[in-house]
């Protein structure tokens, strides 16, 4: 495995150890903390609340738009759909995905003092630009997956870890390469309102040597987020932090917007 990624990994783990530090400190884990449903693309074990919904607008490269409507039917139970392409802004013709996208999360675990929070799911939805011709998105999406999660609280601020596996069997019918995955991150926010979340997707599905994407470092991405209100938050999106992309020249920078809301 490449160095950077190492480093990131060992990072989490020093994280992860730290946040044990505190719990002997007295500072202990609070099952409680709510998880975000995503870091930046990929899932964590967090649900929305029940009888809420989420819509995201996401800006991304060539004048995309790709927007995101999430509802949690229960405190365990997730479903969304998601929908966009690229050309939206800007003065050319938009190119619509080639269709609708699908999400569903089951949390199976609550978290407890002792142990994380576990869920599983699907998620169709990848992001950045369409390939037709290989029928499959640019940052491919997490297909099936197993994703645990723990929250921790101390002092003015809320953290998590994730880690998870998953299998995408919906973008490999041109490009060949259906390998199982893993991905780990981390959120922490300061005083409620300022978030800064990261993730590391391994992307063993989009490294092979005939790939005209992946180069096999895997995908390194962190979003600073702000909540501007118990409905709003504001985020700066940053992808492939390892220039694993062959179709890039630099870091994919992108834009979102989250609105919440309850019925």
């Amino acid at each position: 495995m490449p160095k950077r990624p190492v480093t990131f990994l060992i990072g989490l783990f020093m994280f992860f150890a730290a946040n044990n530090y505190a719990q002997d400190a007295d500072l202990n884990p609070l099952p409680d903390v709510a998880s975000p449903d995503k870091l930046v693309d990929y899932p964590t074990a967090g649900t929305l609340p029940r009888a809420s919904f989420n819509v995201e607008l996401d800006a991304f490269s060539r004048g995309g738009i790709l927007s995101f409507i999430n509802i949690g039917l229960h405190e365990r139970f997730t479903l969304g759909i998601s929908y966009g392409g690229t050309g939206i802004l800007g003065d050319i013709d938009p190119d619509w995905h080639k269709r609708p996208e699908y999400k569903i999360k089951l949390r199976l675990i609550d978290e407890s003092y002792a142990f994380p929070a576990i869920a599983i799911g699907f998620e169709s939805q990848g992001t950045g630009i369409y390939d037709d011709e290989l029928d499959r998105y640019q940052f491919k999406a997490p297909g099936f997956y197993l994703v645990a999660s723990k929250g921790y609280r101390a002092y003015n601020w809320v953290s998590g870890i994730h880690l998870g596996a998953h299998l995408n069997t919906i973008e490999d019918n041109r490009d060949g390469d259906d390998d199982p995955s893993f991905f780990a991150g981390f959120d922490i926010t300061f005083n409620n309102n300022l978030s800064i979340t990261g993730e590391y997707q391994a992307a063993l599905n989009d490294n092979s040597e005939s790939s005209r994407y992946g180069r096999g470092r895997g995908y390194m991405n962190m979003g600073v987020l702000w909540t501007f209100s118990d409905q709003l938050q504001l985020g700066a999106i940053f992808k492939d932090l390892l220039n694993n992309s062959r179709v890039t020249e630099s870091i994919t920078r992108e834009l979102r917007i989250t609105y919440t809301e309850r019925f």
